[in-house]
């Protein structure tokens, strides 16, 4: 059995450790930082020894709408070289990796915030599609903690997360296929997320890990594989599920979890027809 290595005391010791060597940036640095925001987890509660990871928001000022991707980066490996002395060779949990610290990096005119228009800065640090400012903003405006900087959240818009729901359950199919044919070890994390996407679009908004699977039997509709979803919340869960399955096992898994996902994306979509 693997023994508990990151811990929610840790997790908050990079966390502060961070917070003071950015206030000791030099300051050309520091003036370019708009907000850096604590979120998920970690301030919701529900954060899960070896299994959770931090999530970090950068929000950089951009001067003449130049995104300063070099002191965002300074900003990145702070957070980063605070956590490597917690990183683990072994898999933790739904991540099959060792990243301690989740962090994205984007412009200020990017915030969706009420009565503007967010403006892409052309900047590589964020995926196009930020999901706390996204479909998962009800959490993020609800869970937070302004590390440094402008306190940014009680002006940001807030959408329903169905309205983003059908859309992004489309654009999973291509994902799961990839996943698929060249890293099946991905697919229960994109199962995770279909699992999640399901309880949201059907039963309430909560993001809160204590409550997913409960939520998840109770509102989503009935479908072939919907009992699949107590497996996949099972290895969330447990660190050391994959360690005694055999390559077959495994194959068997992943195309479960290729399926289970595909039948939830058929259910999102055949309701919003």
């Amino acid at each position: 059995m693997n023994s508990v290595s990151f811990t929610e005391r840790e997790a908050w010791e990079i966390v502060n450790r961070s917070k003071e060597r950015v206030y000791h940036l030099d300051s050309e640095v520091r003036e370019k930082i708009y907000s850096i925001v604590l979120y998920n987890s970690l301030v919701r509660g529900d954060f899960l020894p070896d299994v959770s990871d931090i999530d970090i928001m950068i929000v950089m000022k951009t001067p003449n709408m130049i995104f300063p991707e070099e002191e965002a980066k300074l900003i990145m490996d702070v957070f980063d070289e605070e956590s490597k002395r917690f990183k683990r060779k072994a898999y933790r949990g739904r991540h099959h990796g060792v990243a301690v610290v989740d962090s994205i990096a984007f412009g200020e005119p990017e915030l969706p915030l009420r009565g503007r228009t967010p403006i892409q800065t052309n900047t590589v640090l964020a995926p196009p599609e930020i999901k706390p400012l996204g479909i998962y903003a009800f959490d993020f405006a609800k869970y937070n903690k302004v590390l440094f900087g402008e306190n940014f959240i009680p002006y940001l818009e807030v959408k329903p997360p169905k309205v983003f729901i059908p859309e992004r359950a489309a654009r999973m199919r291509n994902r799961l296929q990839e996943k698929r044919v060249h890293e099946p070890v991905g697919l229960p994390l994109i199962a995770g997320e279909a699992l999640r996407l399901a309880e949201l679009y059907f039963g309430e908004p909560d993001l809160d890990k204590r409550r997913m699977l409960t939520n998840f039997m109770k509102y989503v509709p009935g479908f072939p594989l919907k009992s699949f979803s107590q497996t996949l919340h099972r290895q969330y869960f447990d660190l050391n599920y994959f360690n005694e399955k055999s390559d077959r096992e495994l194959e068997e898994f992943y195309q479960l979890c290729f399926e289970f996902a595909n039948q939830i994306i058929d259910l999102v979509l055949d309701r919003t027809d």
